[in-house]
């Protein structure tokens, strides 16, 4: 059996209506950090090492159904404490303690995104 090639690593990519908008929720609200900005419409950000990437798409609607970022983090807790110093959450968004043994924490983004963080 021929050897399979190794996966180096995934970057999410979501397509969002206000690119600008997009780029300041993510830097300002979430910490992450300007990776690149292209004159594509098409940018990036990373924390920590781990990059998210952003486009905007004028000729297809932008629905973020079925679509959910979960990004695996150190604490949680620390995370919210963070996020509720930043705006990007209230205090009536909490730490869950999942059955399965993950503890999460979820933040939806301006443009209907889901994203999951865990431990």
């Amino acid at each position: 059996m021929a050897q399979k090639t190794k996966f180096k690593g995934a970057i999410p990519l979501i397509m969002v209506e206000d690119l600008d908008a997009a780029m300041t929720f993510y830097t300002e609200k979430l910490g992450f950090n300007v990776a690149f900005v292209s004159e594509w419409e098409y940018n990036g950000v990373e924390r920590d090492g781990v990059q998210l990437h952003l486009g905007k798409d004028k000729a297809n609607p932008v629905t973020p159904h079925g679509v959910h970022l979960y990004f695996h983090v150190e604490s949680v807790d620390a995370l919210r404490e963070e996020f509720l110093a930043s705006g990007a959450i209230t205090e009536e968004v909490k730490v869950v303690d999942q059955p399965y043994g993950n503890r999460e924490l979820y933040v939806s983004d301006p443009f209907g995104y889901q994203i999951g963080f865990y431990e």
